[in-house]
Order: C-alpha cells, then structure tokens, then sequence
C-alpha cells in the first residue's frame, strides 16, 4: 500500500534540497549577464546544468561531512538539488514580468 506520510527524514531532505537549490540558482543568477539573451530555453537549462552542478557538489559536500545520513543518498540528493536549480533559473530567466496596460477607452452605448 502506498505511504502518503511523509517521515522527518524526508521533510530534513526536502528542506535542505530547497536551501541549497535557492543558493545555487542566486549565485547562476548573478553570473548570467548578456550570454542570457543569445540563449533559447533549452541551451539556457544546458547552461545551468554545466555551471550549477560543481556548486551543488561543493554545497552537498559540506552538508555531508556534517551529516553521515546523507552519505548512502547523495547521487540521489544531488539530482535532485540540480534539477530544482535548474527549474528556479529557467522559471526567473524566461517568464516575462506582468505589465499592466490600461484599458481603452470605452464609449457607453444608448439601450
């Protein structure tokens, strides 16, 4: 049967891949500068994968000597730490911000 309870060693995980994903797509983000606008999506997430991936490895590196737990999990870890990196830069990278236009004028019509 399926087990939709989640244990705290997976809430653990779960928070630690978000907070090392954040950290790794703000420094990708701050390195991408006029590459970005050459870039269509699929080379802008190739180009994620390649710059992210030793950064994910140091970040999980310094989690690991601090927690022997992740040890036996962390090719799994670090795939997933690289895929949500890779989503959070490309979501920041190609959704357009909202502008607001104003409505036309519209005439009031006679009944």
């Amino acid at each position: 049967m399926l087990n939709f309870h989640s244990s705290a060693t997976n809430k653990k995980s779960d928070a630690m891949v978000r907070e090392i994903a954040e950290r790794t797509s703000t420094e990708i983000l701050s390195q991408l500068g006029a590459t970005l606008a050459a870039m269509s999506e699929p080379e802008l997430r190739g180009y994620v994968r390649a710059r992210a991936w030793p950064i994910v490895c140091d970040g999980l590196h310094q989690l690991t000597t601090s927690d022997r737990t992740i040890g036996s999990r962390r090719e799994e870890l670090a795939g997933r730490i690289l895929e949500q990196t890779v989503h959070i830069v490309t979501r920041a990278c190609t959704i357009a911000p909202v502008v607001s236009t104003p409505m036309p004028h519209i005439g009031r019509r006679a009944a």
